[in-house]
């Protein structure tokens, strides 16, 4: 079952560094590993053919993101973006197997083939959604609240790093009000130091 966890992020309590490796002496192998796993299970899940997703996905993170490259059983790479509840993911088929999708009650589906052509779509009532796919085809999933404005397929892009500069558009991703500043082991820092890298608001960034 999805749930979501708090994770301490003080070393002091040995809970993870803020690159999330573990800070637990000694060097944890388990620990890191075992932390990327599960973040991965908190976007997407795969049981067989069917994937769910962003089934736990935290609070502080339901303003938007995105996630590419993820691999789902039944041979499927999932890139997907979201925000504030409308989800966006692009599936490619690598073995031409059937693609399932499990949506929670009152989360309308609809899946795109190439040129914006609807494939399947549910009612917001179906907890289960199947499409057959071809081995080296792309399919667009577009998934958002029955009754909601909802998106189209051109509406919702990839906010981060993308090889389209146009579609880099995250100026509506809410940003919050008191800037988190780190340096690369974990350590909060007062002000950005004077030079080298350090992470602030979750993204790092470098002062020659």
């Amino acid at each position: 079952h999805a749930r979501t966890y708090n994770v301490s992020t003080d070393p002091a309590n040995s809970g993870v560094y803020y690159n999330l490796l573990s800070a637990h002496p000694p060097f944890q192998i388990d620990g890191n590993l075992g932390m990327t796993a599960g973040i991965a299970e908190m976007l997407m899940q795969s049981r067989g053919q069917t994937l769910s997703l962003l089934p736990a996905l935290p609070e502080a993170w339901k303003a938007g993101g995105e996630i590419r490259g993820m691999r789902a059983e039944g041979g499927f790479e999932v890139d997907m973006t979201w925000h504030d509840g409308d989800i966006r993911a692009d599936i490619h088929s690598l073995a031409g197997q059937t693609c399932r999708i499990q949506a929670r009650e009152g989360i309308l589906i609809e899946v795109y083939h190439k040129d914006n052509e609807l494939v399947t779509a549910n009612n917001g009532h179906e907890r289960l959604l199947s499409f057959d796919t071809k081995a080296g085809n792309t399919y667009t999933v577009i998934a958002h609240k029955n009754g909601g404005a909802g998106i189209s397929v051109k509406d919702l892009h990839y906010q981060t790093v993308n090889s389209h500069p146009e579609q880099n558009d995250a100026s509506h991703l809410k940003k919050s009000p008191d800037s988190k500043l780190y340096d690369l082991t974990g350590r909060r820092l007062a002000a950005p130091p004077a030079r080298g890298a350090y992470i602030e608001d979750g993204k790092v960034k470098l002062k020659d």
